[in-house]
C-alpha cells in the first residue's frame, strides 16, 4: 500500500527522506481525545495559526496538544 508522505509531499517518489529510506509508514493518525474543554491559559492554535484565549472552547487531541473545537484535524 502506498501512503501520501508525511512531508507534505503528495507520493513518497517526491521525498527525498521516503527515496533514501523506501516508504516510510506514516505517522499515527491524531484523533480527539476530548471537546468542549475551556482554556485557562493562553495559547496557539496549531491547525489555524491563531491564538488560544483564555475561555476559548478547545479540543484535547491523542497528541496531548489543544486547538479551537472548530479546527480539529
Amino acid at each position: 500500500m502506498t501512503y501520501a508522505c508525511e512531508h507534505g509531499f503528495p507520493k513518497p517518489a517526491n521525498c527525498w527522506a521516503c527515496m533514501e529510506d523506501g516508504n516510510i509508514e506514516p505517522a499515527p493518525r491524531v484523533t480527539v481525545e476530548r471537546s468542549g474543554i475551556y482554556a485557562r491559559f493562553d495559547g496557539h492554535c496549531e491547525e489555524c495559526n491563531l491564538g488560544i484565549h483564555v475561555g476559548q472552547s478547545l479540543s484535547c487531541l491523542s497528541d496531548g496538544s489543544y486547538v479551537h473545537v472548530g479546527c480539529e484535524p
